[in-house]
């Protein structure tokens, strides 16, 4: 399954229209970008259910061997968990080697 990433900005303003929050609506806008970034680096075409772990525990080493510290990663990993639940992609709870 190919991620819909026009859903990204419905879930922005979603989020915005929830609790008013600018900066709340900033750290998902970055997040987002952040993992779009992960993948086009990684060469990763697609994220599914059968893969979905390793890409986001990928994601977390690679958050972190750049320096990111690690509230910021985990924060970062919970906005894309949510974006992916909402591709129907299951998650559950991923293991954080950090």
């Amino acid at each position: 399954m190919t991620l819909d990433w026009g859903k990204k900005d419905e879930l922005v303003q979603a989020a915005f229209r929830k609790g008013h929050s600018v900066h709340g609506r900033r750290f998902y806008e970055v997040s987002l970008h952040n993992f779009i970034a992960f993948l086009e680096e990684k060469s990763i075409g697609e994220v599914n259910g059968e893969n979905v772990h390793s890409v986001l525990n990928s994601f977390v080493e690679w958050n972190d061997a750049r320096g990111i510290r690690s509230k910021t990663i985990i924060d970062c990993l919970s906005e894309t968990k949510r974006f992916l639940r909402c591709q129907d992609i299951g998650v559950h709870e991923v293991q954080r080697h950090i």
